[in-house]
């Protein structure tokens, strides 16, 4: 990366992203590490299951 003209461990976002969290750009971000991963794939699976749950009534 140095020979880009950057140094990329001084950015806050590479950073995160180094550690697994990325910023979603709406001031939240999404943790890579496992659970935050799991969690919120299992949120939009029970949202969507919920949804089409809801449409069959």
């Amino acid at each position: 990366m140095d020979k880009l003209g950057g140094n990329p461990s001084s950015s806050p976002g590479y950073t995160s992203g180094a550690n697994g969290l990325l910023d979603a750009g709406n001031g939240k971000t999404l943790d890579l590490s496992g659970d935050g991963v799991k969690k919120a794939l299992a949120k939009q699976v029970c949202d969507r299951v919920l949804a089409q749950g809801k449409s069959m009534l």
